[in-house]
């Protein structure tokens, strides 16, 4: 529908035919294109299909029909629309917690490192560049051990394989 009958006549749809002509004279004055301070051609002519098509039981139970059936498909339209996003925010949530999960391990095995690095003696590490140096370093031999263990198990049966790999 191009626009709603009942809203250009500014009436309710279950309105009366004396309350439709009422409202069509009222309004067919003020925007007939004639008056030189609010008249509005197009408003005219919607006003004119709106009447004709209100004023007529026949026409009007078919508008309403046509009516009725756009405003539930509307409403379903919307509906699917937010089972839709209900349905993405479920898929982005466990892909999220896995990421704050492996942020908070990042965390605690960064704030675990730094509690062993304090137990150094002070005069060898005194600034925080030689923490974050030391830090990178055993950093990085955890992931060697993680890249390590993705290998098959045929190649890396004992640990003496892991030690000569990491001494590579």
């Amino acid at each position: 529908m191009k626009f709603d009958y009942y809203e250009e006549l500014e009436i309710s749809s279950n309105a009366s035919i004396e309350v439709i002509k009422v409202a069509y004279k009222r309004l067919a004055l003020k925007y007939h294109p004639d008056n030189k301070e609010t008249g509005d051609e197009a408003k005219f002519k919607r006003l004119n299909e709106a009447h004709d098509v209100l004023s007529d039981e026949g026409k009007r139970e078919e508008y309403n029909r046509k009516r009725k059936a756009e405003q539930e498909t509307q409403k379903g339209t919307q509906e699917n629309q937010e089972w839709q996003r209900r349905e993405r925010e479920k898929r982005q949530q466990p892909a999220q917690e896995e990421y704050d999960e492996k942020i908070r391990n990042q965390q605690s095995a960064k704030n675990d490192l730094y509690k062993r690095i304090d137990k150094f003696p002070y005069d060898i590490l005194l600034q925080k560049e030689a923490k974050d140096k030391l830090f990178s370093i055993l950093t990085a031999k955890n992931d060697l051990y993680e890249f390590i263990d993705k290998f098959p198990y045929d190649i890396l049966l004992q640990k003496k394989a892991k030690d000569k790999l990491l001494k590579m």
